[in-house]
């Protein structure tokens, strides 16, 4: 418990340093000595205590503002390569091994993207945009740059789980606690005009907002729904509590927290997100919970209400496209139905590496002419974007198999189809409501959720969730094989 305090406390610290800051002239020298604090915390603070914190801005995208005088976005561009040289070191100075065989298939995915972002740099090098911040045209070298952080992330995952102990109850409490701080006062931001201190980019703040009340609300139909970051807050909150009620009994503090959680569902929108998360507790319920089955169904039925509410609120089309999918696909995207003939078009073109990372910009109607009714152009810049916030691209499947091939392919059958496969076989072989088989619930409901928002929307590649829970889940392969022989490093609880 005394752990799980510090990493409340150096929260809401955090939070504090920054609204301090806000009010005086030297901005940027403050948030300096705030990254300075944060990197000696993770010096001399505990494994476990390290690894919640990289998990934290790994799972919520917590980012450096504008003001900040180094040219990165999120935290974990910082922290994972910081995380894994030091716990690498430990593993070659205790005479362990970095690459375990049992996680030998997930290493072999990462080894095969990296060896296919290698080709295709060298058949189309990318010299235009800066490595670590990002201009207009948000590819390029900096697209690499975040491959080579998501690896590294991959690497401290495996190698955490394959090596340490974690107290999985304290580690999914203190995420839970955040990711509920977080999404309430998002939404408290977003109607009292307030920016949360440290969150930007997928919480979508300042003009976006002006977005929503200017055009949303209006009822124009290009609008998207949403208050910014509550869809990502809903979709890691259901994973939470569910692995968190593996362990426990249902009683009115959890249903408070579900019923919070429905409410970032409805607020965040996201028709493949809310999906996902149906999906989600639905196998959970038939495969692990059973006796939970009207409960949870009582619960779920609170979107109903929630649904016809929303019809006062949101437009009409809104509406109807985002609560009944009205309208085909083709009707209602007619510029994202084309690209993906398109982008299918490019695939066979180059069906081994991909057409590779580079910017594209491609005009519908004069691919297809006379079958594209609207005027605006649409960029596959977004196809291979790269960002952190999982906001790129217009559906991972086609877009990966467009950029890597059949390469981008097999990284992503075995890093997402795998460590569901895994991970549901993990939780059955462990011996029942162990923490190895709480973690393991916690990653297979996840990469559920992913599965599906994958239809529409990522590009396979730079979503760093996936790149952690398949690190999660060949850690936790690993870890059987190395207690088998004796040579865990010491435990750090």
């Amino acid at each position: 418990m005394r752990s799980f305090n510090k990493i409340i406390i150096f929260i809401i610290v955090l939070f504090i340093a920054k609204l301090i800051a806000d009010q005086v002239v030297l901005n940027n020298y403050i948030l300096v000595l705030i990254a300075f604090a944060a990197f000696l915390y993770m010096i001399y603070s505990s494994w476990n205590q390290k690894f919640t914190l990289l998990s934290l801005t790994v799972l919520i995208p917590f980012a450096f503002p504008p003001g900040f005088p180094f040219p990165i976005d999120k935290w974990i561009e910082i922290l994972a390569p910081v995380f894994a040289f030091f716990l690498c070191f430990e593993i070659l100075l205790n005479r362990q091994t970095p690459f375990p065989r049992k996680s030998a298939l997930f290493l072999t995915a990462v080894a095969v993207l990296a060896l296919w972002a290698i080709v295709n740099y060298i058949r189309n090098p990318v010299l235009g945009t800066m490595a670590f911040g990002s201009d207009s045209k948000e590819t390029g070298i900096r697209t690499y740059f975040i491959i080579i952080i998501c690896i590294a992330t991959f690497l401290c995952s495996l190698w955490f789980f394959t090596y340490k102990e974690l107290n999985a109850s304290k580690w999914l409490w203190t995420i839970i606690i955040t990711c509920l701080i977080i999404g309430d006062l998002r939404i408290i931001g977003y109607y009292q005009n307030y920016q949360i201190p440290f969150l930007s980019s997928t919480f979508k703040f300042g003009n976006y907002k002006q977005f929503l009340n200017e055009q949303f609300f209006k009822g124009a139909s290009e609008a998207k729904i949403g208050i910014g970051g509550l869809r990502e807050m809903a979709a890691l909150g259901v994973p939470l509590i569910l692995s968190i009620l593996y362990k426990r009994k249902l009683n009115i503090y959890f249903v408070l927290i579900l019923i919070n959680i429905i409410i970032f569902i409805f607020l965040g929108g996201g028709r493949s997100n809310f999906i996902g998360i149906v999906l989600a507790i639905s196998l959970f319920v038939s495969l692990f919970k059973r006796k939970y089955l009207w409960p949870i169904i009582l619960l779920l039925l609170l979107l109903v209400p929630a649904y016809f509410l929303s019809d006062v609120y949101l437009s009409e089309s809104q509406y109807g496209r985002a609560f009944l999918f009205k309208g085909g696909f083709k009707e209602q995207a007619s510029d994202r139905y084309y690209t993906y003939i398109y982008m299918w078009e490019v695939f066979k073109d180059n069906p081994i590496f991909g057409k590779g990372i580079g910017y594209m910009k491609v005009n519908m109607r004069d691919v297809f002419p006379g079958r594209v009714n609207t005027a605006n152009e649409f960029f596959l810049t977004k196809l291979i974007e790269g960002r952190l916030s999982g906001t790129g691209g217009h559906g991972a499947y086609i877009s990966i198999m467009t950029i890597f091939g059949i390469g981008g392919i097999f990284f992503l059958v075995v890093m997402l189809f795998g460590g569901i496969y895994y991970a549901y076989k993990i939780i059955r072989e462990r011996s029942d409501f162990s923490d190895d088989a709480q973690l393991a619930l916690f990653a297979f409901l996840y990469l559920l959720i992913l599965a599906v928002t994958f239809i529409a929307g990522g590009n396979g590649f730079n979503e760093i969730e996936l790149w952690f829970f398949a690190g999660m889940i060949a850690g936790l392969k690993a870890k059987e094989s190395i207690k088998d022989k004796g040579c865990q490093l010491p435990v750090d609880r």
